[in-house]
């Protein structure tokens, strides 16, 4: 897949899938078969078969109906055809079945929110205002809330938020240390 074959992978990817049964059960501890129907779905939305993603999506969903991954491989192809209703509910039911992390509506609700051109929606999800629990979090806003300015033609705006997004993230860098063995 990774060298441009997207559809000659999913045979490949058909076959782990079937290889791995007790995974897809929820038997094994890593289900590789539910890798490999997620990169079926990313397949075929890379080659542009986005019918073909859905269907493959809602496949691993009668496998996996509580999978979050399964929800997620569903939520993005509905987003890219524009399916926005059913692709916020399929993003939704990806949060109540995601075991918590990096899986909130800063990564799936603003820009879905962008791609509908609900600017308002997104600008309340990332204003300034709002409080993060970590740095990394507000880095993530900070470049969401660019991004909407910039889809919106709020260039120097973006810019102004872009630089309070860099800001953040020089406070956090790790100091680089000198090289771990003596060279002379």
């Amino acid at each position: 897949m990774w060298h441009g074959d997207f559809l000659g992978a999913v045979e490949s990817f058909r076959v782990v899938a079937a290889m791995d049964s007790l995974g897809l059960r929820g038997v094994a501890a890593r289900c590789r078969g539910c890798e490999a129907m997620q990169n079926i779905v990313t397949a075929y939305t890379m080659a542009d078969s986005l019918p073909a993603a859905e269907r493959a999506a809602r496949d691993f969903l009668l496998l996996q109906p509580r999978s979050s991954g399964a929800w997620l491989a569903l939520a993005v192809p509905l987003e890219h055809v524009g399916r926005f209703a059913e692709a916020r509910a399929a993003y939704d039911s990806l949060m109540r079945f995601s075991a918590g992390g990096a899986t909130d509506e800063i990564y799936w609700r603003v820009p879905l929110d962008l791609r509908r051109g609900d600017f308002s929606e997104a600008d309340a999800l990332v204003n300034l205002k709002q409080h993060y629990a970590t740095e990394v979090r507000q880095s993530h806003a900070l470049w969401w809330g660019s991004i909407s300015l910039r889809y919106q033609g709020r260039l120097r705006e973006a810019l102004t938020l872009t630089r309070t997004m860099r800001a953040v993230e020089s406070r956090n860098a790790k100091p680089q240390h000198a090289l771990p063995y003596n060279s002379n």
